[in-house]
């Protein structure tokens, strides 16, 4: 045993190391109180300590987590407590103790259950994906940034040199870098002069930047100097040079004091406008002092494209690159591009658009039919409709439609917006489009979408939907209208005795039952728990209680776990459009609860007898205890002067004492070894499992509280309750000294056979602590015909 205790030991110091070394943060969590245990690392994700948050509640855990997404948990955490996840992953934010948001990735798995069928406690572990997760909205930035670059490339690359254009190149520029100033400085070679041909930004300081300036700085010469002098080609060449740097290489210092006044600008980054590998110009994107330009890396890609507008050469170089660029984030995205070219009625399309249509990309231009056949029939009109509004009227594009791939022949959604090009002559030339595969997106919409009319258990419509459609259907055109309320009986006794997921096969079969009776127009719905609803629209009394009749004649032939299943129900028409709707409900569900009082104690009844008779088929052994407890209670009484109804009930308890039993793992119940500790409190547990199920049922129910006390200790010391004295009934003071003679005397896997003198001596020993002195005085000397002799020994060994 100490071997096995040591390997444990080390078992658990390796697993603890394994944790350690992965820099996860470990947490367990009561789900019944709302507690949460956490590691030093999963408080330090967060910036706090684990004394600032342990023990962590259910209040202070969700101020942590993001509203938004502790929805997306809520949902997760009720399948967990359906028993539909036993495990589970998701990602969710939390606040950071100064106030950032911190992306956390959770594993989770239910390792303990509580008695009423819900998780206890769940344990898992936090990992920070943080950075993963900026590093993927940066990506989806990246792509649409990229998307509009290659805009901005081909405008240029299509344009002539002319003013207009050189505000264009300034302008993609400031949207690039996010910047909030701009200018845009070319050099002639022959005079050395800069002149500044576009600015950015400044329109609401261009009056007081002329005035102090005594001239409009558009158009304007600056200072003559040679492109030769080594100071000013370093300036010129430095990425990021600051302000003063260029003050005397570019302008005059008391013109860049009263810019430096208005604009309060910090840094200057200078682009290089470069062509035959000579330096004619720069380019400066300003941002007030303190603040940083973004996307400096794309800022970068957009110089070598003003630098292609301005040699062709190396345009061509570049755009090459940026396409491949383009091609990665497309297909990350799912998002292509296309052209219409409305002369040829040729479609050109990126490589992503071609691997959504299905259709070969080695193909350079495809005619507009044959990516038209590859749409649904039943969305053709729809397109076709869209794409000559956009043609004729400079209509909106914005499109989702399904295709089906030509290669796959799989469906899929998909979403295309377009925008049209006009020519020079002011007449329409091509069509510029993107298409996105959003089939996953779609999916799960519907999937949310039915979520939230439909229950999950059984398909059925919720209670949601169900008051929705009452409403609607209220009207005199659906007259005769019919309501019908339905309970399950004994859905509650099935959950306590054999499990909520028996207890969830017998709802889904209610559900099929109740759809196969009733017609296709009917509305049916789960109102929540064992009650069901079906709103009869245009039918009357007699026609809704025929349908009442065919679902009660198709449930009396199934059953669950050998029991009947059985529904009551209750009915009531409006034939009248003043009569109130909610009113007809509450009527129909009165009439339904008067038909349960007598239906369901029956079942219940039946149900009781078919529990005790698969306890005994599980277990010879249990049965045959369970009548020796019986006769040896029944002795007892008789020998105490009971009378002859109180001998009867107390031989029925003694036969039912261990019914909760049927609630415990079989596995546990048998197991050939001594139950651990965990074990021990889940066999503990069969007293109040008896107490639920006994309780339901009037014929019942007056042993109900007998079971529930005969493992209580006449000192106190027993449970469930820990009771003490006569605040035990006496019926479970007898069946307590009855079920432990019995135990003792009868062979058990992992205790030894005690004889009768054994047994004997152990109840005297255990009278005064653990039983009643006098009621063990009269089982040993009237019962058993045994000597009783006082001992001073109290010990209460059993």
């Amino acid at each position: 045993m100490k071997q096995r205790l040591d390997e444990l030991e080390k078992k658990k110091i390796r697993m603890e190391n394994i944790l350690a070394g992965t820099n996860a943060g470990t947490w367990e969590w009561n789900f019944q109180t709302g507690e949460e245990i956490i590691n030093e690392r999963w408080a330090e994700m967060i910036g706090y300590t684990t004394s600032e948050l342990s023990p962590i509640s259910i209040e202070t855990w969700k101020s942590l987590v993001n509203v938004d997404d502790f929805v997306g948990i809520q949902v997760l955490l009720d399948q967990v407590a359906r028993r539909e996840k036993g495990h589970y992953s998701i990602e969710f934010r939390m606040k950071h103790k100064n106030g950032s948001w911190v992306w956390i990735h959770s594993k989770g798995i239910v390792n303990s259950w509580a008695e009423d069928g819900r998780p206890l406690w769940i344990s898992g572990i936090h990992t920070e994906i943080t950075k993963r997760k900026q590093a993927e909205n940066s990506m989806i930035e990246e792509e649409i940034l990229l998307n509009k670059m290659v805009l901005f490339a081909e405008d240029l690359l299509s344009a002539d040199l002319e003013k207009d254009t050189y505000q264009r190149i300034l302008d993609n520029c400031m949207y690039i870098g996010k910047a909030k100033y701009g200018a845009l400085t070319l050099l002639d070679e022959h005079t050395g002069l800069f002149t500044t041909v576009a600015i950015s930004g400044m329109s609401d300081h261009l009056k007081e930047l002329s005035k102090l300036l005594g001239f409009n700085p558009i158009g304007r010469e600056w200072p003559k100097y040679s492109v030769e002098n080594e100071a000013i080609k370093d300036s010129l060449i430095s990425s990021f040079p600051s302000l003063c740097d260029l003050a005397e290489v570019v302008m005059p210092k008391i013109i860049l004091k009263s810019v430096e006044k208005i604009l309060d600008i910090g840094q200057v980054p200078v682009i290089k406008v470069i062509v035959n590998n000579k330096i004619i110009g720069d380019l400066s994107l300003m941002m007030p002092r303190g603040k940083q330009l973004g996307n400096p890396s794309f800022i970068e890609i957009y110089s070598r494209q003003v630098n292609m507008f301005m040699s062709r050469k190396k345009a061509e170089s570049s755009l090459r690159e940026n396409e491949r660029r383009l091609i990665a984030a497309q297909q990350m995205a799912q998002v292509g591009n296309w052209e219409l070219d409305l002369k040829s009625k040729k479609i050109w399309a990126s490589e992503e658009s071609f691997r959504i249509y299905g259709i070969d990309h080695r193909t350079p231009f495809l005619p507009l039919t044959i990516v038209q056949e590859s749409v649904l029939p039943e969305y053709r009109d729809q397109t076709n409709q869209a794409l000559t509004d956009l043609i004729v009227q400079n209509a909106s594009y914005d499109i989702e439609f399904k295709i089906i791939n030509t290669k796959t022949k799989e469906l899929a959604f998909v979403h295309s917006k377009a925008m049209l090009q006009i020519n020079d002559q002011g007449k329409p030339e091509k069509v510029i489009g993107t298409i996105q595969d959003i089939t996953e997106r779609k999916r799960k919409e519907e999937e949310f979408e039915y979520l939230s009319c439909h229950d999950q258990l059984t398909g059925l419509y919720n209670r949601r939907f169900y008051e929705e459609e009452l409403l609607r259907l209220d009207k005199k055109g659906n007259l005769p209208l019919t309501i019908a309320m339905g309970d399950v009986n004994g859905l509650k006794l099935i959950n306590d005795s054999f499990g909520h997921a028996v207890g969830d096969e017998l709802l889904r079969k209610v559900a099929e039952l109740i759809k196969k009776a009733c017609r296709e127009d009917d509305i049916i719905a789960r109102l929540g728990g064992d009650e069901f609803v079906v709103i009869l629209p245009n039918t009357d009394a007699l026609e809704a209680e025929n349908v009442i009749n065919r679902i009660i004649s198709l449930s009396n032939s199934e059953k669950i776990e050998g029991i009947n299943v059985s529904i009551s129900f209750g009915t009531k028409t409006k034939t009248k459009m003043k009569e109130n709707i909610h009113d007809l409900f509450k009527s129909a569900e009165d009439h339904m609860y008067r038909n349960k009082l007598a239906e369901s104690m029956s079942i219940k009844s039946k149900t009781i007898d078919l529990i005790m008779l698969t306890l005994y088929k599980r277990s010879n052994r249990d049965m045959l205890h369970s009548q020796r407890v019986s006769e040896l209670s029944e002795a007892i009484a008789i020998k105490m002067n009971f009378t002859h109804d109180d001998i009867n009930q107390i031989k029925i308890t003694g036969l039912m004492h261990d019914i909760g039993k049927i609630g415990i793992d079989q596995a546990v119940i048998n197991k050939p070894l001594k139950f651990s500790e965990e074990e021990w409190n889940e066999v503990k547990r069969h007293s109040e499992i008896g107490y639920r199920i006994l309780s339901s049922v009037n014929d019942f129910s007056g042993i109900a509280e007998d079971v529930l006390a005969h493992h209580e200790w006449w000192d106190g010391s027993g449970y469930p309750r820990g009771l003490k004295g006569n605040d035990i009934s006496i019926q479970a003071r007898i069946i307590a000294i009855a079920d432990a003679y019995d135990a003792m005397t009868t062979e058990r896997t992992y205790n030894k056979v005690f004889s009768e003198e054994e047994a004997v001596q152990e109840i005297k020993h255990c009278s005064g602590t653990q039983f009643d002195l006098g009621i063990a005085k009269i089982f040993v000397e009237k019962v058993l015909g045994k000597r009783w002799q006082l001992d001073t020994d109290k010990g209460g060994r059993l």
